[in-house]
């Protein structure tokens, strides 16, 4: 299982990448290295069309450039089966986010 954390936030970033990384310790041992994290849209998606695909993306969406939102479409557009999920301070975004069909939206 392969999973990719987006947030321009440092702390949150590490914080979810943390705790990404003990559930995988916990549940999938073999994994506990299969998550990468990313402070820009535009990098992950430089990795991702690199023929790299995650099977999870946690996405914060408001972010400087390219949004987490703009990066869910085009992570759709690559892949209907993976799963995104997108974690964010704005509820406000949560009807948009459906477009892309996230498996769910924390706030």
């Amino acid at each position: 299982m392969k999973v990719a954390v987006l947030d321009d936030v440092e702390q949150d970033r590490i914080l979810l990448q943390e705790n990404i990384l003990t559930w995988l310790r916990e549940f999938s041992p073999e994994h506990e290295e299969a998550c990468e994290a990313f402070s820009s849209a535009t990098a992950l998606l430089e990795r991702v069309n690199s023929d790299v695909m995650f099977d999870i993306y946690f996405l914060d969406i408001i972010m400087e450039g390219v949004s987490g939102m703009e990066a869910a479409r085009q992570i759709r557009q690559l892949s209907s089966s993976c799963v995104i999920v997108f974690v964010t301070s704005y509820g406000d975004y949560a009807l948009d986010a459906y477009a892309v069909h996230p498996y769910d939206f924390l706030v």
